[in-house]
């Protein structure tokens, strides 16, 4: 098997693939502009009879609660407080604080 992995709605990946997979919630993080482009990339990439498998998570649209999320990186530990939010009646937007110990950079990416 050949795996790629790249990120939507731009894919810089090019050929034609059996299977896009997309878990942990991917298409709730899209804008409804981005969702259409996203699609358009993801099936011009299907080679005929591929699948599409996806995850999808309904949230309440004026966003969720406040979520603390504690954990490690391979050089530091992290607390990050996060939410999605409702800026707007169309969009949820990712918000979160990250807090690290006095003097640490780290990159977290979920």
């Amino acid at each position: 098997m050949d795996f790629r992995r790249d990120a939507l709605p731009n894919l810089g990946i090019t050929g034609s693939y059996d299977a896009v997979v997309m878990i942990r919630e991917v298409v709730n993080h899209l804008r409804l502009g981005e969702l259409v482009s996203a699609i358009e990339a993801i099936t011009d990439r299907l080679k005929p009879a591929g699948m599409v498998i996806f995850d999808n998570a309904p949230l309440p649209l004026d966003g969720n609660r406040l979520d603390l999320d504690v954990g490690t990186t391979e050089d530091d530990r992290y607390a990050r407080v996060a939410n999605h939010a409702a800026p707007d009646d169309r969009t949820l937007e990712w918000r979160e604080v990250i807090f690290l110990a006095p003097g640490s950079v780290s990159s977290i990416v979920d």
